[in-house]
């Protein structure tokens, strides 16, 4: 590659730059997710919203106030998974006979793109990929690499060359060459950074780097064009500048950006970009339009798919199968032992629950609730209790009664181990879907002394542990932890049901076989006593708080805006919690987050 890596990397530390902003409390351009500023929903208390609605169900958390203006947006850059499908999206379009033998070539310097981190430890609550926006080093040596693969790519035959910058390219008439070159950079450069060239920019590509005399269709031209392009800080930042004259207000191409990214995790197709183009996008009935169309895509799965896996955690789920090798987990486990594709299939089950929802209008509540097996591995489909699902055909319902909808599925069970752990299902179900804050253990938390019998219960171990008076542990434990998870002991560490517990030694003998207790009292709301007799009472007592429902707004809005809510954000984070309490429709949820006054401007310093 003829131009060097300085200039690049001079422009990313520019933008870098612009994007850290000034404020102590940001990092990389975002608030820090782990210090929410004093009057942010959520930061003086482990509920969110106002703690005196702790005891009110179904009230709302968040309230409006049309006086207060929504914060600045900071520059935001691509998640990993938007570059890959924005090359993806590149190549299909420009070389599309050929779009699988270049996707395959440019896999190499696609993994070397640095994966997206959560806020803080790998459990941060409430943190998505959309919150790293860090730039390493590593980010702009995956990209320059990328130009380079790509460039080289589009013009390594002739025939790959007239398909890409079309016949102007390859023909023998040099008379067009210059203008070959000019329709390239404008209709390439113009989807690579999702705008309009300006003439300047399309002179600057022309002859950025370019040796005098040199053919403007030469093929090491052409592929020095494609790798500056798409090394431009445009591509990787969505830089937006507004309309003219009104700049709050997000130009055609900009509004397009932000719609297909939020419902596809890519670039706008030709239909989105022919509307921002034509200004119909700018019209209310165009933007309507697409935002319906692009809703209804089976594509708009792509983007729910993330936010689900995000928010429920379900990428922590461990590999299942690792322990095998254990006598004791190998006895524990019995003819269920759980193989390499467990994992995905236990993943999937969850997700697949997801879009059958959204596919026939279905509610939080009715995901809450859902209560059919989405099984298409015959080992989860025996602990189901139900036929392997077919994935085209209406889906089976569960065997059991008394398993109960989210909580109850495979993902939310499965602990990849000989044990239940109720304690980390009761912090899953506290953090991840009400949106509680815990504190950590205390120092001394694992100075307690305890000699639990060899024949005791998970339950009775985890109570000797961490409820002991004077251990430090019991507050948080008793009250918001320890009754969650309890509650889920009918289901042994595979989400088998069960009634009673079967304890084995390290080589795998059974020691004893005891009674399991599910009862408990899991204070949904602060102050609420109501006891439950097991996960059926919890999930019904979570659908009737309404904390879920807020939780979910919550981090609907942070998945969709890339950041923690800050003051000026309680008309749109009210907006989105009022229809989940109302139980509208998830996708029409989705929609909706499109048509915030905040999706559609911008707040400029």
């Amino acid at each position: 590659m003829r131009f060097d890596r300085k200039l690049i990397n001079a422009c990313w530390a520019a933008l870098a730059v612009l994007a850290s902003g000034c404020d102590a409390g940001f990092v990389g351009g975002f608030p820090d997710p782990n210090a929410p500023g004093p009057n942010a929903p959520g930061a003086n208390g482990d509920v969110i919203g106002d703690p005196s609605l702790n005891n009110v169900a179904r009230a709302p958390l968040y309230q409006c106030d049309p006086a207060q203006a929504p914060p600045v947006q900071p520059l935001r850059r691509m998640t990993r998974a938007q570059v890959r499908n924005t090359f993806q999206e590149l190549i299909s379009k420009f070389a599309p006979t050929s779009a699988g033998t270049v996707w395959t070539a440019m896999g190499t310097a696609l993994n070397r793109l640095p994966q997206d981190l959560r806020s803080g430890s790998i459990r941060s609550h409430g943190g998505f990929a959309q919150f790293d926006q860090a730039v390493q080093q590593e980010h702009a040596d995956a990209l320059y690499d990328l130009g380079g693969v790509l460039g080289a790519e589009f013009t390594r035959t002739t025939a790959r060359r007239t398909e890409v910058f079309k016949a102007c390219a390859t023909n023998a008439d040099t008379s067009d060459d210059e203008r070959c070159l000019s329709n390239f950079i404008q209709s390439f450069g113009a989807r690579a950074l999702r705008r309009p060239l300006t003439s300047e920019e399309v002179q600057f590509f022309r002859t950025a780097k370019r040796p005098a005399d040199t053919s403007a269709v030469a093929p090491a031209v052409l592929a020095d064009v494609v790798s500056l392009i798409v090394q431009s800080p445009e591509f990787f930042y969505f830089v937006e500048q507004g309309q003219e004259g009104a700049e709050a207000d997000l130009n055609g191409y900009e509004l397009a950006s932000r719609l297909s990214y939020h419902f596809w995790q890519a670039p706008p197709d030709d239909t989105l970009w022919d509307a921002a183009a034509s200004g119909e996008l700018l019209t209310d009935a165009g933007y309507r339009a697409q935002v319906e169309r692009l809703s209804s895509s089976p594509r708009a799965f792509v983007a729910m798919d993330d936010f689900f896996k995000h928010w429920l955690h379900l990428e922590n789920l461990p590999e299942l199968d690792l322990l095998l090798v254990t006598p004791k987990f190998a006895a524990y486990a019995g003819p269920d032992a759980p193989g390499p594709d467990t994992r995905e299939a236990v993943i999937e089950d969850v997700l697949a629950a997801v879009r059958y929802e959204a596919r026939r209008q279905g509610s939080l509540s009715d995901l809450l609730n859902n209560r059919y097996s989405f099984a298409q591995d015959p080992l989860l489909a025996r602990i189901y209790r139900a036929p392997v699902w077919d994935g085209a055909s209406a889906p089976p319902a569960f065997g059991s009664q008394a398993r109960p909808g989210l909580i109850g599925r495979a993902a939310f069970l499965m602990t990849g181990a000989a044990k239940t752990r109720p304690i980390m299902k009761g912090v899953t179900i506290r953090q991840d879907l009400l949106c509680e804050s815990l504190p950590p253990p205390p120092a001394d938390a694992t100075s307690v002394p305890v000699d639990p019998s060899p024949d005791a219960t998970t339950r009775e171990r985890v109570e000797l542990v961490t409820q002991s008076p004077g251990s430090g542990c019991s507050g948080c434990h008793m009250g918001r932890i320890n009754p969650l998870g309890f509650a889920t002991e009918a289901f042994d560490g595979l989400g088998r049901e069960r009634t009673s517990e079967a304890i084995f030694d390290d080589a795998g003998n059974k020691v004893a076989e005891r009674p399991v207790r599910t009862d408990s009292v899991p204070r949904i709301l602060s102050g609420d006593v109501t006891p439950s007799e097991g996960a059926a009472d919890v999930a019904r007592l979570l659908d009737e708080s309404g904390h879920v429902h807020s939780c979910f707004a919550r981090m609907a809005f942070r998945f969709s805006f890339g950041r923690k809510e800050q003051d000026g954000d309680g008309c749109s984070l009210s907006r989105l919690e009022s229809l989940t309490l109302e139980n509208r429709p998830l996708m029409e949820i989705w929609r909706e987050v499109a048509f915030l006054e905040q999706f559609k401007k911008r707040s400029f310093p």
